[in-house]
């Protein structure tokens, strides 16, 4: 995928994938409230 993100969100990602680290796992579910609706994000890190 050609995207470019930002810098703020790419730190995010890498406080998520930090929490994951410190917790021996490789994802993380995220649960976000957009408009009065849940957006439910499940999020696999690998590292190569």
């Amino acid at each position: 995928m050609e995207k470019e993100f930002s810098e703020g969100f790419m730190h995010n990602i890498a406080d998520l994938l930090d929490i994951c680290a410190k917790n021996n796992t490789d994802n993380v579910d995220l649960e976000i409230d957009v408009n009065g609706r849940t957006l439910k994000v499940n999020i696999t890190f690998q590292l190569n």
